[in-house]
């Protein structure tokens, strides 16, 4: 399946924050066997804790490294190999896991020599031709939508999630409990990350959104998928204008925090020649 990937990215600091600890990335590039290649994260840095936003933009400054040093030699290996996208993908979790653990030392011994406590959640999303992969630590999640409906193929680590998944809390009680923000783990501030994958192979038409909580806490999923539905050719400045709308209603409803986003769509076009192994220039980073 051949497709284009259409991106948009918004990072607001929202009602009542000075300083947005929220920082993202997305980078779209091209390979001449593997095709279209896909790579996004999204990364909050603890709201309660001290210079959380050291702690999202340092994970999200490894991550570029990653994507542009680590990952360009893998799939040189990779192309060696013959390896299939999924075997490629394989790799780049075992990759991720070895950043996880150094970046939650590094910011961890961070923090003991500054005396300040400040870690970070983050949720990855990476796509080798039809192929995906996705890791998260925290509650920054990641939904795809596409013909069949709107999934959250992420599973918060928070304590309000343990509570539900245990039957403790009904969700209208977890919508209005005060614990919403405790994490059981997140980078940089815990002593054990075990960090959660899921792959699996996209549909034609898939739309996929990583977000922070701010972004999501108040926003009910059908109003999510409406939202996606309404904008099905797929445009950056269309997809922007999404973004922009449910970052507006979230606030309406009372969100406080900080609010980010990256929007992908991938669309299915016809047949393409002349692949070549150049990153494409459709690039954006931001970091606070």
């Amino acid at each position: 399946m051949l497709f284009r990937i259409e991106k948009a990215v918004l990072s607001d600091v929202g009602t009542d924050r000075r300083v947005n600890q929220d920082a993202l990335l997305c980078k779209i590039a091209r390979h001449r066997q593997y095709g279209r290649i896909c790579f996004a994260a999204v990364c909050d840095g603890l709201g309660g804790l001290s210079q959380g936003e050291i702690a999202s933009a340092a994970f999200i400054r490894r991550a570029e490294e990653w994507f542009f040093h680590d990952f360009v030699d893998l799939l040189r290996q990779a192309e060696r190999e013959e390896l299939s996208p999924a075997r490629c993908l394989h790799r780049a979790g075992i990759d991720w896991q070895s950043v996880i653990m150094e970046m939650n030392d590094r910011i961890s011994r961070y923090g003991h020599r500054e005396g300040v406590r400040l870690g970070t959640t983050a949720v990855l999303f990476l796509l080798v031709g039809c192929h995906y992969l996705v890791m998260h630590v925290g509650d920054s999640r990641c939904y795809l939508a596409d013909e069949r409906g709107l999934k959250l193929i992420t599973h918060d680590h928070s304590l309000v999630q343990k509570q539900l998944d245990a039957g403790i809390l009904t969700p209208a009680q977890a919508a209005l409990s005060d614990k919403k923000s405790v994490l059981l783990q997140c980078i940089g501030a815990s002593d054990v990350i075990r960090p959660d994958f899921c792959e699996g192979l996209l549909l034609k038409d898939t739309s996929v959104i990583l977000c922070t909580d701010g972004f999501w806490r108040r926003l009910p999923e059908t109003v999510l998928w409406e939202a996606i539905q309404a904008d099905p050719e797929g445009s950056e400045e269309a997809m922007s204008g999404v973004l922009k709308q449910l970052a507006s209603r979230v606030k309406q409803q009372g969100e406080r925090d900080n609010i980010s986003a990256v929007y992908l769509m991938l669309l299915t076009e016809g047949s393409e020649t002349g692949w070549m192994p150049a990153a494409c220039p459709s690039r954006q980073v931001m970091a606070c």
